[in-house]
């Protein structure tokens, strides 16, 4: 092996990566048994997967450290090596435990590989969120046009019924299909152009309740803390599982507020489908419409189906073909 792949820090990192399957299954296991069995509302849903996506990724940095800490107190050194590297001895014999020990060794001499390939690739997802964030800069300040007064009073006085001390900025957006929230601490909400003449009043005024309740819920400065375990942890199947469920719960919970305030659920969902489009949203803004249409479609499902007593036949009957004629045009 090569001295570089000795190192103990590959080593450990090995290990760290091994063993965060097992601890993210056990969080994923737990977050399917709770809200299975007390089957909270989706802003509990949400603050629940959020903690859990958390606690997994501290759980790999302890892991990281602590496996680190035990090779640098126990690895023997070899006469000649380098401080910071190890050697492993293969014990000699033959039999059943034999060779099942010469495997676990065998496989702890590819971790450091393994470690090495996953820093590779968490450097290549880094330059693309550098990107992706460097792009999300670009339509903060490039194409705006300045929203119309009425739209600007609405935002900042709903700003104040929700409680956001902040000032929130509105802006027309050539560059955007669907309107979208950007930063934290000036949030800035963007709308595209031809949303003023394809939304009624009562939509758009939904669409922008919708933003702002991400800024009132910090969604989007949660959203960037969270980039940053889903980039460590991307080769964690069950980290994925958490981020999916974040993002639907996250737009589901916006969603309610929009409803709390009386806004229709079917005018509101057609406002949705209306905003959906097939284009590439930037990875840190929170956009209304979301970036999948069976993910809104799914959104919209919910809340027709949380929100209309009794539903008579003619009344799914229109709901489906309102969804249907919607999503093939926008095909």
């Amino acid at each position: 092996m090569l001295p570089v792949f000795q190192s103990i820090f590959l080593q450990s990192l090995g290990y760290a990566i091994a063993n965060s399957l097992w601890q993210m299954a056990i969080l994923w296991l737990l977050y399917l048994l709770m809200t299975s069995l007390a089957k909270p509302r989706a802003s509990v849903k949400y603050s629940l997967a959020v903690i859990l996506q958390s606690i997994g990724f501290i759980w790999f940095i302890i892991t990281l450290f602590f496996y680190y800490s035990a090779y640098q107190q126990w690895t023997p050194i070899a006469d000649g090596a380098a401080s910071g590297t190890i050697t492993t001895v293969v014990p000699p014999g033959v039999g059943f435990r034999s060779t099942i020990l010469k495997l676990m060794i065998w496989a702890e001499q590819l971790l450091p590989y393994l470690s090495a390939a996953y820093l590779i690739l968490m450097v290549f997802l880094s330059v693309k969120w550098i990107i992706g964030y460097r792009y999300t800069l670009q339509i903060r300040k490039e194409g705006l046009v300045k929203m119309p007064a009425n739209w600007r009073v609405f935002v900042q006085d709903t700003a104040l019924q929700l409680g956001i001390t902040r000032e929130v900025r509105i802006f027309l957006s050539e560059k955007i299909a669907s309107p979208l929230t950007i930063g934290f601490l000036k949030p800035l909400i963007l709308v595209p152009v031809a949303s003023i003449n394809h939304l009624s009043v009562a939509q758009l005024e939904a669409i922008l309740l919708h933003e702002l309740a991400h800024i009132k819920r910090y969604d989007y400065l949660v959203n960037i803390l969270l980039s940053v375990a889903e980039i460590s942890l991307f080769f964690n199947p069950f980290t994925r599982l958490f981020s999916a469920h974040i993002r639907k719960e996250r737009e589901n919970s916006c969603d309610d507020w929009v409803l709390q305030f009386q806004y229709s659920a079917s005018t509101y969902a057609e406002a949705l489908l209306r905003m959906a489009q097939l284009q590439a949203t930037p990875a840190l803004v929170m956009a209304a419409a979301g970036s999948h249409q069976h993910e809104l479609l799914n959104r919209v499902k919910r809340m027709i189906g949380a929100h209309e007593n009794r539903f008579t036949y003619k009344k799914q009957l229109l709901s489906f073909l309102l969804v249907t004629s919607i999503l093939s045009s926008v095909a």
